[in-house]
């Protein structure tokens, strides 16, 4: 494929990367340095794009969280996600969801002996849900 050389076209290519979701500056630098071989250009189209409102951090941060907290996963996870995404310390909140997710995937009865409660614990943590969390839903002392 052969690479753009103006400011224009790369900008085009970062509308069009855009148009189709909301990208985090990190992503977007990823893809726009495969596309061309004048990296002078990236951080004009990005401040553009910035300045323009139409690359935002925490626009992507919080359509990401909610996308991945409505797909069962906690807050740790998310936040783990982000952060490989170029987002350090985002400032969004989560519905709590951890019980909806148990429930799920285990159905509404709670965990009776210690070994099930085990699994569910683990597969809890897994998705990204902190210790406090986890203690409250399989102890049936969450506040929801």
């Amino acid at each position: 494929m052969k690479k753009v050389q103006t400011h224009k076209e790369l900008y085009q290519f970062a509308l069009r990367y855009l148009a189709q979701r909301e990208h985090s500056t990190s992503e977007l630098i990823s893809k726009l340095k495969t596309k061309t071989d004048q990296a002078e250009f990236i951080p004009e189209v990005i401040a553009e794009l910035t300045q323009k409102n139409y690359l935002s951090d925490a626009r992507f941060a919080e359509s990401y969280s909610r996308m991945r907290a409505a797909r069962g996963y906690g807050k740790l996870r998310i936040q783990a996600e982000l952060k490989e995404r170029g987002i350090v310390d985002p400032r969004w909140s989560l519905p709590r969801t951890i019980k909806k997710v148990r429930e799920k995937k285990f159905g509404a009865a709670l965990p009776s002996d210690i070994k099930e409660k085990s699994k569910q614990a683990r597969f809890l943590q897994n998705r990204g849900f902190s210790f406090d969390e986890i203690k409250r839903v399989l102890n049936n002392d969450d506040d929801e």
